[in-house]
């Protein structure tokens, strides 16, 4: 059983669960056989390098982490969100009563568009602007992204067994 299964983990810094998440994914990819590596913290928009055991292909990935069963995610401004094929974004959350994160993996143009789209909503609404992605509410939508995150490789959706 899982650590914190039976409660929540401590309330800790942005920061500190952001760390959390950056090192989670390592881990995740890590156990597909990906070589995972954390970006220094100055790096603006790539917080994981990706690359295949053979280094035939490679991926960014920018990592977005919540403590809480959230809908949605800050992230920067749709601009400045590239739209590289091998940009990635992860987001994951903490599911409390089963002590792990859940996690949803969309590509950088996606999340770029969704972003932007949410920035006119807010306008509409007349809400100050805060660039966020929103999760679906189509849960076949968020069945996919959920896929994608336990399927993805850089050389497509190929990954090896997992070990757990």
């Amino acid at each position: 059983m899982p650590p914190f299964a039976h409660k929540q983990p401590p309330k800790i810094q942005p920061a500190t669960i952001g760390n959390a998440g950056v090192y989670y994914v390592c881990f995740e990819l890590s156990l597909r056989g990906l070589i995972a590596m954390p970006t220094v913290r100055n790096t603006a928009g790539i917080d994981v390098l990706v690359s295949t055991a053979s280094g035939d292909h490679l991926a960014d990935l920018q990592v977005k982490s919540s403590q809480s069963r959230v809908k949605f995610w800050p992230t920067p401004s749709g601009e400045k969100i590239s739209t590289s094929p091998n940009v990635w974004f992860v987001f994951l959350r903490w599911v409390k009563h089963e002590g792990r994160f859940e996690g949803f993996m969309d590509t950088a143009a996606n999340v770029r568009a969704e972003v932007l789209a949410e920035a006119d909503r807010q306008e509409l609404r007349g809400a100050r602007d805060f660039p966020a992605w929103v999760l679906s509410k189509d849960l076949d939508v968020q069945a996919r992204l959920a896929e994608n995150w336990r399927t993805w490789s850089p050389s497509g959706f190929d990954t090896a067994p997992r070990l757990i």
